[in-house]
Formats: structure tokens, sequence, C-alpha cells
């Protein structure tokens, strides 16, 4: 899903500037995707954040834990930064929603569940 936002980022097709991005699999930390650094993983979020100005986090990952969600959250309030996440696969694939139309964290996520 990360892979398909920069897609769309480096066509002018997402409200977002991307400044960098964190992946957990320590095999593409300190890779280039598309021209943008992995820089590491979640645990680096707060250094990115003070080191790129951060303004927003978009969570690209439809795999997520909630307790990688609400770490994130705290992380991200802690700073000011907003927080996005990319619609599940269920609302995808139901047609739905499409992979840009970011959303708020809401009580789905957190609770780990598929919306109804």
């Amino acid at each position: 899903m990360g892979d398909q936002l920069l897609r769309l980022y480096r066509k002018d097709q997402l409200e977002y500037k991307i400044v960098g991005i964190l992946d957990d699999d320590p095999v593409k930390h300190r890779m280039l995707m598309h021209g943008m650094e992995v820089y590491g993983g979640a645990d680096e979020l707060e250094a990115c954040i003070k080191k790129l100005d951060v303004k927003a986090i978009i969570i690209a990952s439809v795999k997520i834990e909630k307790d990688r969600i609400n770490e994130i959250l705290d992380i991200a309030s802690r700073y000011e930064v907003s927080v996005k996440i990319v619609p599940s696969l269920f609302e995808i694939e139901e047609d739905q929603v499409n992979a840009t139309d970011l959303r708020d964290i809401n009580v789905n996520d957190l609770l780990g569940r598929a919306p109804s």
C-alpha cells in the first residue's frame, strides 16, 4: 500500500508531501523507494518527526496491529502531528473508497475490526 501511495504522490495525485518512509522490515531500511528514503522502523518515528519537520503521518499498512496504532497516536500527539490511515482492504474491495481516501483513525482501527 505504501508503494501505491508513493506512485500516486509521484503523479501529484496525493494531497500530502511525502518526506520519508518508515517500514518495520529491516531489509528495506536505508533503501530508496521511488526516490524516498526508508529511514527504519516505527521505533524511529519520533526522531523522524523532529528531523523532517513532519506535519502528518500516513499509516499505509493494511495489517498494522492496534498496539502499533496506539503507539503512533501517542507519539504524534506529543508533537501535534495528525495521523491518517489508508482505507482497509475490505473498504477498497467493496469499492467504497480509493486508496487515496485517507481518513482519521477510528474505533474499528483500534479494536482491530472490519468496518460494519
